[in-house]
Order: C-alpha cells, then sequence, then structure tokens
C-alpha cells in the first residue's frame, strides 16, 4: 500500500537511530545527512513513497552507515556558557534549587537563562540534545518580539502590503512562504542570527511572493532586496556556526 509523505516526521530504524523525514516541493530526489547529533536527517520529493525511503535505506544500509560517520558534537555547553544575540544573551548558570540532573528555561527581558542541576553532566550527548532544545523554545518566544517585527518592517521598506507572518517550530528550513495565501513563515532561531543575515531570509522569502521557484529572475529579485548582496549573505549564513543542533 503505497503511502505518501506530505509532512514532517521521525522514526527509528537499524542501524541509524532516529530519521527525520521532510517532503519538499523542489526536491527531485531522496538526500540523506548526518545531524550534529548523529541523527540522519532525510530529505525526500513531496509525495514520495515512505515504503519506497524504507527498502531504500534497508538496501543501503552499509554504505549509508560508511559514507555518514557519526561526528563528534561541534557544540560544548558548560556552566557559564553564554552566547550573545542581537537583542539579548543566553547563557547557562548552575542551580542548587532543581532536581538531580534537571535543567529548565526563562526568558528574562528578550536574555534566554538556562538553569542546570549542579550533577548535570555536560559531557553527555543527551544532555547537549536537551540544553539545544531549550534554546529553540525560548527562541521562539525571542522571535515573536523581534523577528516578526523586523519582517514586517522589511515588508514595509520594500512597498509589500498584506502578509500573514508565523514562527516555525522547523530548524533546517529558515523560512517557508506560501505565495498563494501571502503567508511567510519564519525559523524560530533566526533570532540567533546578526540582522542583517536575519533580513537575508526574510528578503529571500519576500522574494517568493513573486517567484516561488528558485529561477533566475526569484535571485534578480531577491538580489535586488538585498542590496546586490545575496550571494555573500548566502554564503555567510551556509557557514553560519549556530549554538544549538539543526
Amino acid at each position: 500500500m503505497r503511502t505518501p509523505i506530505r509532512t514532517t516526521f521521525a522514526f527509528q530504524k537499524e542501524p541509524f537511530g532516529r530519521i527525520t523525514v521532510t517532503p519538499r516541493r523542489n526536491c527531485t530526489r531522496v538526500i540523506i545527512k548526518r545531524r550534529p547529533d548523529n541523527s540522519l536527517a532525510v530529505s525526500v520529493p513531496y509525495g514520495y513513497d515512505f515504503h519506497a525511503l524504507d527498502a531504500l535505506l534497508s538496501e543501503h544500509s552499509s554504505q549509508i552507515a560508511n559514507t555518514l560517520q557519526p561526528q563528534e558534537p561541534q557544540i560544548r555547553y558548560h556552566a557559564g556558557w553564554t552566547y550573545s544575540y542581537p537583542e539579548g544573551t543566553a547563557y547557562i548558570n548552575i542551580s542548587s534549587a532543581l532536581k538531580s540532573r534537571s535543567l529548565s528555561i526563562k526568558a528574562e527581558g528578550l536574555s534566554l537563562h538556562i538553569s542546570a542541576a549542579p550533577d548535570v553532566d555536560f559531557s553527555n550527548t543527551a544532555t547537549t540534545t536537551a540544553i539545544s532544545n531549550l534554546l529553540k523554545r525560548g527562541a521562539a518566544w525571542v522571535a515573536r518580539q523581534t523577528v516578526i517585527p523586523a519582517a514586517m518592517e522589511k515588508a514595509r521598506q520594500l512597498g509589500i502590503s498584506g502578509i500573514s507572518w508565523d514562527i516555525a517550530t522547523g530548524d533546517r528550513t529558515l523560512g517557508t512562504c506560501y505565495a498563494s495565501s501571502r503567508r511567510i513563515r519564519l525559523s524560530r532561531i533566526l533570532v540567533f542570527l546578526p540582522p542583517e543575515l536575519r533580513e537575508f531570509v526574510i528578503c529571500h522569502e519576500l522574494a517568493h511572493l513573486t517567484h516561488p521557484d528558485h529561477s533566475r529572475e526569484f535571485h534578480a529579485l531577491c538580489n535586488s532586496y538585498c542590496r546586490g548582496r545575496e550571494k555573500v549573505l548566502y554564503s555567510a549564513i551556509k557557514n553560519w556556526n549556530w549554538p544549538l543542533f539543526r
């Protein structure tokens, strides 16, 4: 029975562990990448058959496992860790008030304060993943106060109106434009980008209102919105050192 993939979902499969599958309308083949937390991120054409994907992973499991060797985490959290972004700072401190091995987060203004119990093991991958997820959760709140107003102002400057804005929980895709309904969703983790790179993502999605594809005309329009810096900004965001797992 055919099971078309139309929404992002995750499942477990040996020997890979956790696999997150994302259907993409502009994707023409299956693309598999190893994430920093050593799970697999799989992009597939929209409507791709899940059973065909499962069979592909099983048939080529050894090849995929050898090609995508587990990576050492590039993120190292610790007590006293800080990360500054335009509107505030994310930081970690030790709190004896917390239960054993627990973590918590709260917003202080537009800053994110993560508390860790004294016995939290920062060398543990599970701890690193948990802190990364807390940062994403906090970023969603900050983004609604900062990223959306910036997007609305950029659209106003470009003379573009009638747009519905929202914050998305996805982290691999930084922005999505639904041109027919004039709706744009921006990733919560844009909080951790400098203003010019946030603006690039916003301009990219605004250009999709006119050109839904990535044609030459799209890039020309996006480049004009970015004041002739599209390629430079794209390279910068591609190589950005994020403070969390994507």
